[in-house]
């Protein structure tokens, strides 16, 4: 496989200040993402070398770092030129002569491209690596060869913008002043429209908080009532038929409220720890099910067990969600896909440990501005009487509320991909859980209701 290089003098200075260019770091991030996503592969970084040091600049899966370019084995695309495979870190003799940063780590998997610059010098690398062994398929090399050459465009059309505003403000001073306030402008503004985003996002899940407690107390006096009345009337009576029509519709309207409740981040939430692979196979069948006739099911297991803090039940509903909306999606049939693997942050959320969920569907790729608001409810007028009214909004408030994030994105081979991630959770210890019997729960006492709404008390 050949090294990917770009024509410009400037590459080093602008690889430098990738972790300082929002626009930059944030499309390379998902470059990585879906690189990692390719192999599957837990971790891809973009790293710059910086003479005797190699440093993370963008990254997936791993925490951006700096490191002596010796003990890296970043060092070995670097020093051939050439891209790099390692299947198994532990038995290749390349990696055991000297002391590698990747296999204190854990890495045992790891492949990189060398980026080269105008001069045909390597200056940085792409590479993809994981914690077991794994000998790569000719797809996915192709990928990682791909996903460096998209890198080093990129990086080429960075440095021509930059020397032309160079050109142009040695030429005339007044322009680069000029031009470094429209750059300062333009980051402000990215900054203000995703701040507009997330108190936009804010003040709609407080009305629909408010809506929804509001809701409930009408609702629980229709149920409550009907449920009274029903045992009064015979069987067979026109006045019962009707008050059946009327409970069954309230108690849908009651699943409504459940969803604004969920998009609110107002619903009540009992996280624990949670093996996503297991809690998947369980789930398939009833996900088949949702999905019906002419969509296929895939599920990608991880590999490992991926233990997640979430409440399950609620994950379980937020998934059967998405699935429906799939199906609305997909009326001709197509495919739904959920992935799973751990993720160290570091892109949606701060590094750490985390599970991530991907979800993706093989129908139309929505437009950017349908993307952008995908999560707010009802965004879309055709969603009003169908699942994907609320099916998105629900996701976003369960995993904000369960302390993760979500992002949605168009999929690499068409339709629509949402990334979830959920705090991350070591397996639990079966001896140290607790008993699940009560012992002896008779007795006697007073029951007090408090309840500001007088119909509800009735």
């Amino acid at each position: 496989m050949a090294a990917s290089s770009t024509g410009s003098a400037n590459y080093p200075a602008i690889l430098r200040a990738i972790p300082n260019d929002p626009a930059l770091s944030s499309e390379f991030s998902d470059l990585l993402f879906l690189l990692a996503r390719a192999g599957p592969v837990s971790s891809a970084a973009l790293t710059f070398a910086d003479e005797d040091v190699v440093s993370i600049v963008a990254a997936h899966g791993v925490q951006r770092a700096t490191h002596r370019r010796e003990d890296s084995l970043c060092d070995l695309a670097l020093a051939s030129g050439k891209t790099v495979v390692i299947a198994d870190a532990l038995s290749d003799p390349r990696v055991m002569d000297r002391r590698r940063v990747e296999l204190e780590s854990g890495v045992r998997f790891f492949a990189a491209v060398p980026l080269m610059d105008s001069l045909g010098r390597p200056v940085a690398t792409l590479f993809a690596a994981d914690t077991e062994p794994l000998t790569p398929a000719p797809p996915f090399l192709e990928a990682l060869e791909r996903t460096a050459g998209r890198i080093s465009s990129r990086l080429q059309q960075r440095a021509e913008e930059t020397r032309a505003r160079r050109l142009v403000a040695e030429r005339d001073p007044a322009v680069q002043e000029d031009t470094t306030d429209n750059r300062k402008a333009e980051t402000a503004l990215q900054a203000s429209e995703a701040h507009y985003r997330r108190i936009r996002m804010q003040a709609i899940g407080r009305l629909a908080g408010g809506i929804s407690h509001e809701f409930n107390n009408v609702l629980t006096t229709i149920l409550g009532h009907s449920e009274l009345a029903l045992p009064e009337i015979p069987p067979g009576s026109p006045v019962r038929e009707r008050i059946e029509v009327i409970r069954e519709s309230a108690l849908r309207a009651a699943a409504l409220t459940q969803h604004l409740l969920a998009f609110s981040g107002k619903q009540v939430l009992s996280p624990r720890a949670v093996d996503l692979g297991t809690m998947l196979a369980k789930l398939r069948p009833r996900l088949a099910s949702s999905a019906g006739p002419g969509i296929t099911v895939d599920l990608v297991p991880p590999g490992r067990e991926v233990w997640a803090k979430a409440d399950p039940l609620q994950l379980e509903m937020t998934l059967l969600s998405l699935v429906a909306a799939s199906r609305e999606r997909m009326p001709g049939g197509g495919r739904f896909v959920i992935e799973v693997a751990p993720d160290a942050g570091g892109g949606l959320v701060p590094s750490g440990n985390w599970a991530r969920i991907v979800v993706r569907d093989s129908g139309p790729v929505p437009s950017p501005d349908r993307i952008a608001r995908l999560f707010e409810p009802f965004s879309d007028p055709s969603s009003l009487f169908t699942s994907t009214g609320l099916a998105f909004a629900v996701t976003y408030g369960f995993l904000t509320q369960s302390g993760g994030h979500a992002l949605a994105a168009p999929s690499p081979d068409g339709g629509l991909e949402i990334r979830m991630v959920l705090p991350g959770s070591a397996a639990p210890n079966p001896a140290g859980r607790p008993s699940s019997s009560f012992g002896n729960l008779s007795g006697s006492g007073t029951v007090l209701v408090v309840e500001d709404e007088a119909p509800v008390r009735r």
